[in-house]
């Protein structure tokens, strides 16, 4: 089955080395997972895939503190 990916970023073409390839605005996302695709040009007509996943989306993810618990 084909699965349906929309952009995350605006694409390149200049190349980076060691420093962002972009910023993942999940703001009007709705919660849940995602899984996300690099796809570099390594040379026409030749693509790859890189795929991270899965990515969970929460809004009000829950708090966690080092070690305790809501009691103490």
């Amino acid at each position: 089955m084909e699965t349906d990916w929309f952009p995350a970023t605006l694409p390149r073409i200049d190349s980076v080395v060691q420093g962002v390839l972009g910023r993942w605005n999940t703001e009007r996302l709705p919660e849940g997972l995602y899984e996300l695709r690099l796809t570099i040009n390594v040379g026409a007509p030749t693509l790859r895939h890189v795929y991270i996943g899965p990515i969970r989306v929460e809004k009000h993810p829950p708090n966690f503190r080092d070690g305790g618990t809501d009691d103490e």
